[in-house]
């Protein structure tokens, strides 16, 4: 019975999540304003770029980048976010639901975050070239329970290194931040524990923080997070910032989870709205954590 209350509960907040369906072309080289399903034109350049992947699965996956205005322009070097998608969304889903490219540009231009490079990348678990068929997205169920750990765990090598060898990057910790939005809030708790070195910035919007049991060979990716989270905050992130709806399903674990953090002396920022598990909540808890990393 507890088990079935809580596919339930799984089901009804997976379920209110926007859907996005792909709609990308292999040889494309900019993301297009028909893929972008608005008028809006950014300010910066949006690319597409598509990294190796060092573990099974298809060979290489598609990322957005979206370069701030001036990038062409100039030779100057940029921080950068690494932005991730939830459950039936993929690359491009912060950019056609999120509207992350309408609230960067407007922050940038009035002074309220300092510009940085942008990063989609697609975390979902595809079992083979085939299976990824240009980066689909997936439905809700197969999202959340096939994200095995297997992504999770190349990120820095296949997407960090290759941005930084793409693209001009400040390539340390400080100018450095993932985040996420509800599956991708999770992958990013993980991530961010498993490389404590590497990011000074996390961000977690909606987060499930304890992933249901995984099992093969790349369950261990979401195990020891208290081994890991000791060793993250030894050397804090200067951004540990958690984001949640009043009327997410995911308010009760996290209370949970900040008790834990608060129990064991861990500095994070906390921030509560109305709402639920929603986009609405997600491109507020954007804008509040562009502007938090850009306060050095």
């Amino acid at each position: 019975m507890k088990r079935a209350l809580i596919l339930i509960s799984l089901v009804l907040i997976l379920s209110s999540c926007s859907v996005y369906k792909a709609r990308v072309t292999s040889n494309a080289s900019l993301l297009t304003s028909q893929e972008i399903e608005t008028t809006y034109h950014p300010e910066g350049t949006v690319v597409e770029s598509y990294h190796e992947c060092s573990v099974p699965g298809p060979t290489r996956r598609r990322l957005l980048v979206y370069l701030p205005k001036g990038y062409q322009d100039s030779d100057q070097r940029y921080p950068v976010l690494y932005l991730i998608h939830g459950a039936r969304g993929n690359e491009a889903a912060w950019i056609t639901k999120g509207k992350a490219l309408h609230y960067a540009d407007s922050l940038f231009d009035c002074g309220a975050a300092k510009p940085c490079i942008i990063v989609f990348p697609n975390l979902n678990h595809y079992k083979n070239d085939a299976d990824y068929g240009n980066s689909r997205s997936q439905g809700a169920m197969e999202s959340f329970y096939e994200t095995d750990g297997r992504a999770e765990s190349a990120f820095v090598r296949d997407v960090v290194e290759h941005i930084d060898s793409c693209f001009r990057t400040i390539p340390d910790k400080k100018h450095r931040a993932i985040a996420g939005m509800s599956i991708g809030a999770l992958q990013s708790i993980y991530i961010s524990a498993w490389n404590p070195n590497l990011f000074d910035h996390v961000g977690l919007f909606s987060p499930l923080y304890k992933a249901p049991p995984r099992h093969g060979k790349y369950a261990w990716f979401y195990g020891h997070l208290k081994d890991n989270h000791k060793r993250q905050f030894e050397d804090a992130p200067q951004t540990y910032d958690i984001e949640i709806g009043r009327a997410d399903l995911f308010y009760p674990h996290i209370a949970n989870y900040r008790r834990y953090l608060t129990r064991q002396g861990y500095e994070f920022q906390y921030f509560e709205y109305q709402g639920g598990h929603e986009w609405y909540n997600w491109e507020k808890s954007f804008c509040n954590f562009l502007k938090l990393i850009s306060d050095e």
